[in-house]
């Protein structure tokens, strides 16, 4: 047999310049055509959902006041009554406000006043105040919950003469004048409580503020000084409690309110 070859084939591509540099121009011209053209349609999609996108509500805190609020001067009111309960009032209570600093403890602290003149100036003050917030015109229903809350409070303080506890307050029924009660509730019994408040914000910083510091104790001295006077008063004036009732308050006051005092005195 002969020696057959079989010859080879080879492909080249087509590479004519001209079918290239036409496939270029074309891709050229799609590129400034169309990109113009998706991104309009991209925009007028972006366009179109972001209108139907509500816009954000505007972050409101909960401890500002609402714009019923604000409209009758309740937060006005509200605000004044705060202010008058601890700076005017019952400075023996001032630790206990809201946002109260150490400087503005060491200013307005002072004991509980039982005097005759304090008490009617208390009950005075707390019947105008709440003849003023019942004179406002509010909806309730656009109120704040924390602000039906608040009005709620202040009435109730109000009422009781600026105290929770509705006893030995008001000075026209007279039960300040007579003595503490089996519980205990009237002010007098806490005022040493109250001032474990604030102790640690009276730290004498010099000689001045150590004098102060000696005033502020002598202070207390008059204030259960007072508060027995007036019990002596009641009594000479026939207002007196029952003679169980009178006992079981002088029982508490001195054995379980004011122990270490009845047992050592001073030193107590």
């Amino acid at each position: 047999m002969k020696n057959m070859s079989v010859p080879s084939v080879a492909f080249t591509p087509d590479k004519n310049p001209k079918k290239v540099e036409k496939s270029r121009d074309w891709l050229a011209v799609l590129l400034l055509v169309g990109a113009p053209i998706l991104l309009c349609v991209t925009l007028l999609l972006i366009f179109f959902f972001a209108v139907r996108i509500p816009p954000p509500t505007p972050y409101t805190s909960p401890c500002l006041g609402s714009a019923e609020a604000n409209r009758s001067k309740l937060t006005e009111v509200l605000k004044k009554i705060e202010h008058v309960y601890y700076h005017q009032l019952h400075p023996e209570m001032i630790h206990e406000m809201a946002h109260v600093t150490p400087e503005d403890i060491r200013r307005t602290f002072r004991p509980y006043d039982p005097t005759p003149n304090a008490t009617k100036n208390r009950t005075d003050i707390a019947n105008k105040l709440l003849q003023e917030l019942n004179a406002l015109k509010f909806n309730v229903s656009l109120l704040k919950l924390r602000e039906r809350k608040a009005v709620h409070v202040a009435k109730a303080i109000l009422r009781n003469n600026f105290g929770w506890a509705p006893y030995g307050q008001d000075y026209y029924n007279g039960d300040w004048l007579l003595g503490p009660d089996m519980f205990c509730w009237q002010p007098v019994c806490s005022v040493f409580s109250m001032l474990n408040g604030v102790f640690s914000h009276l730290k004498p910083r010099n000689i001045t503020e150590l004098e102060k510091l000696k005033d502020l104790f002598e202070e207390y001295n008059r204030t259960l000084g007072r508060f027995m006077e007036n019990w002596k008063l009641g009594v000479r004036t026939g207002y007196v409690r029952p003679f169980e009732g009178c006992k079981a308050g002088l029982h508490n006051i001195k054995y379980r309110v004011y122990r270490g005092m009845t047992l050592k005195n001073e030193s107590g």
